[in-house]
């Protein structure tokens, strides 16, 4: 059924108004032409009354077209990976910065404990005034 189908005809007419009429059946009034039916007739017209040496022109103009676009495809996928490895670089230079402030805060932390357990007043504020110190040279470091 499909198969009958795609092998009918279509017939063209102008009626008496001047417009274009389609059918699949034969128009008697009108001297009817039979069409083939045509796939992509729009792009096939633009090239088909081409001389070949204005076809070669197109082909080669389309290629250059087509290197154009695959270039700059290729810088755009360069540029992106290049920004891409900088910026794993910050995210990893970042980590690393935050590790090592912990450390030193711990570090901190565990030398004031050991002094601070030493007798003496004038020993445990000498501890806390270093303490301080370290930390705010640490919070200043740590913060940029």
């Amino acid at each position: 059924m499909i198969s009958h189908l795609a092998h009918a005809e279509i017939f063209k007419w102008v009626d008496n108004q001047g417009r274009v009429q389609f059918s699949d059946v034969p128009n008697t009034k009108a001297a009817s032409q039979p069409l083939k039916q045509q796939t992509h007739v729009t792009d096939h017209k633009k090239i088909s009354n081409k001389e070949p040496k204005d076809l070669n022109g197109i082909a080669q103009q389309m290629k250059k077209e087509r290197l154009a676009r695959e270039k700059a495809k290729k810088k755009r996928e360069k540029t992106r990976k290049i920004k891409l490895k900088k910026h794993q670089k910050q995210l990893a230079a970042a980590k690393k910065k935050q590790l090592a402030c912990k450390k030193a805060k711990q570090k901190e932390d565990v030398a004031f404990r050991k002094r601070t357990q030493q007798q003496g007043l004038l020993k445990m504020r000498k501890a806390l005034a270093n303490y301080e110190k370290k930390r705010a040279a640490r919070r200043k470091k740590c913060s940029r």
